[in-house]
């Protein structure tokens, strides 16, 4: 279960199973927040810089630019799949 604080996106609570749909439908910035990591730990950990992750979470469509190594580290920090992410 996910509890995203007031000061996040307002208070929700979203549970993620088989078939649930509400969880494709959180930004990558919210993937980010709930996983705890700030665009710095981000940035350092996939090797990009901290203004290339602020575009992606902007406009998630740059995913598709790049590369996978990239794109599969991130899901792997935020614990998610590459479906949850791609748009």
């Amino acid at each position: 279960m996910y509890r995203l604080s007031d000061s996040m996106c307002g208070t929700m609570t979203t549970e993620k199973s088989k078939g649930d749909k509400l969880m494709d439908k959180l930004s990558i910035k919210t993937y980010r927040l709930i996983s705890g990591y700030s665009v710095k730990d981000v940035a350092g950990e996939v090797k990009v810089s901290e203004k290339t992750i602020r575009a992606i979470e902007k406009d998630p469509e740059r995913l598709k630019g790049t590369k996978f190594e990239t794109v599969r580290k991130m899901c792997e920090m935020y614990g998610v799949t590459t479906d949850d992410i791609l748009v």
